[in-house]
């Protein structure tokens, strides 16, 4: 049997977000490869408009930081590593409420909004850096999350809601390519908490406007693109970030 063959009637412990951070840096992410972290012209009167109009330059010091990101993002989900599925078990439970281990694969994955029996195949666009965003809005706004999960399995407003916050994880992304939360990265703590508080953020105003305005499904293109208008500049960033303080979302 593969170690995550385990038994299911059995409850593992839960990570915590700090350990999955500390288990995920000192992992080898070398293989880990990015092509292009930052999208600036590299000559030309563009890459002048960009110094004299742009956002900011990312101070030096968070450059590493963000590098982790992206590689992050660029790393699959690894069936050799115990602490990946400990990850998805710990999602799971988190949203669900049930204290026992579920196997690696089944229907149950599509409970949390995954589209089919195996997770990882969702992973492949923003890798595990996904899964950590999904992992943090469970632990650090647990309420938000549960809000959301059970809006998701509603019968008239469902949605598949591991598949939105990947979507979700996209665009942060995005906006931490074109250096539109380097401004807040440079004032503030550094770039991992703020690409964290802006999905949290995000993840507050997806629920928001699905639950105020009675989305359905039928509706996501719409809800996903005005979620990505949140982002798409560091004016649009900033509105978003500046009322949403980590404590001020659930």
């Amino acid at each position: 049997k593969q170690w995550y063959q385990r038994r299911v009637d059995i409850s593992s412990p839960l990570l915590t977000y700090h350990d999955t951070i500390q288990y995920l840096k000192n992992a080898d992410l070398s293989m880990c490869r990015v092509d292009s972290i930052e999208r600036i012209p590299s000559s030309g009167i563009t890459k002048i408009l960009r110094l004299l109009c742009g956002p900011p330059q990312l101070k030096s010091s968070f450059q590493e930081e963000k590098s982790f990101i992206f590689r992050l993002s660029k790393c699959q989900f690894d069936n050799n590593q115990p602490n990946d599925f400990q990850i998805l078990q710990t999602i799971y439970k988190s949203l669900t409420g049930t204290s026992l281990d579920c196997d690696r694969y089944g229907s149950h994955w599509q409970e949390i909004g995954f589209q089919g029996n195996d997770p990882a195949t969702d992973l492949r666009g923003t890798g595990m850096l996904s899964l950590v965003c999904i992992l943090y809005l469970c632990l650090e706004h647990s309420t938000l999350a549960h809000r959301l999960h059970q809006i998701s399995v509603n019968e008239e407003q469902g949605f598949p809601l591991a598949v939105f916050m990947i979507n979700i994880t996209r665009m942060v992304l995005v906006a931490l390519r074109n250096g539109h939360l380097n401004k807040f990265c440079n004032k503030r703590y550094g770039v991992l908490p703020v690409f964290m508080d802006t999905f949290a953020a995000l993840a507050n105003e997806h629920y928001r406007i699905w639950t105020s305005e009675r989305k359905t499904i039928a509706d996501s293109g719409n809800v996903l693109q005005h979620l990505e208008d949140k982002v798409k500049s560091s004016g649009a960033c900033a509105a978003l970030l500046t009322p949403h303080c980590p404590k001020s979302i659930p």
